[in-house]
């Protein structure tokens, strides 16, 4: 029986509730991972009062960590936030305190994409991980690719060319993009090379 603390309208800390919540199966890319620690942030607050508007019911902490119990063929860390300065002091102290392998790439089988955390206008500056106009979304690479998918890495200070929905992927061809940048040429040349087969 699996219990979570959520909240089905926005308000302060009497909208949480303590709820019996179904798991069903993971679907394609998809995990179910049994939490062993699960980190709060301030903008956890934000989420409940409604400041930054989330799909209801909600729950509390967007960071975990835990056991894969169940997969539908690949697993990653999933967070919404991006804490680099956290993660690579832990990587580090994994390998080298505990002996842990911190992992390795195989191929391109995963790509984290931006998606719009409200309705984009056109004009409009994408402020990147961590900004208010756009998330990070692991999507399979082939899939990501296919769609034209804007890699959240690059979702910053780039300029709309179009409308974008709230929840919809961020495309390369929705943003003014310098192809002479050498990111966006690395980038470029890396799904050319890979193609998202891994």
């Amino acid at each position: 029986m699996t219990h979570a603390i959520r909240f089905h309208k926005t308000g302060g800390p009497e909208v949480l509730v303590w709820e019996e919540v179904k798991l069903g199966k993971p679907g394609p890319g998809e995990a179910r991972i049994r939490h062993t620690a699960i980190g709060l942030n301030f903008v956890d607050i934000y989420n409940r009062a409604g400041v930054y508007p989330v799909q209801l019911p909600s729950g509390l902490g967007g960071e975990a960590a835990g056991v894969v119990e169940d997969s539908g063929r690949y697993a990653a860390m999933y967070k919404p936030y991006h804490l680099i300065g956290l993660e690579l002091n832990i990587s580090i102290l994994s390998a080298a305190l505990r002996g842990e392998p911190t992992g390795q790439p195989h191929g391109f089988r995963g790509d984290a994409v931006a998606v719009a955390k409200r309705a984009l206008r056109t004009g409009e500056m994408l402020d990147g991980e961590g900004g208010y106009t756009v998330s990070g979304k692991l999507m399979p690479a082939a899939a990501s690719l296919s769609a034209g998918a804007l890699p959240i890495g690059l979702a910053h200070r780039l300029k709309l060319k179009n409308p974008v929905a709230r929840g919809a992927v961020v495309r390369w061809s929705d943003v003014e993009i310098d192809a002479n940048d050498e990111t966006v040429k690395t980038r470029r040349a890396m799904e050319t090379k890979f193609g998202g087969n891994g």
